[in-house]
């Protein structure tokens, strides 16, 4: 059986502005699963470039800046 794929980007026609971000990040030691604190994480995705971060640890709520 042969199935047809479509291998075509489907953004490629798209214009206007892409950021680049993570909707789900962990930091320590609110979520058990994270290591490094919040203030790292923030940095390390700053110097990647991103421009967007959700932090999402566990049971905890952070009010935003």
């Amino acid at each position: 059986m042969t199935t047809d794929v479509n291998w075509t980007n489907p953004y490629a026609e798209r214009h206007g502005t892409w950021l680049r971000g993570n909707l789900h990040a962990h930091t320590s030691p609110a979520s058990s699963c994270a290591t490094l604190p919040v203030e790292v994480v923030l940095d390390l995705y700053a110097d990647l470039g991103y421009d967007f971060l959700c932090l999402s640890d566990h049971m905890t709520l952070t009010p935003g800046a």
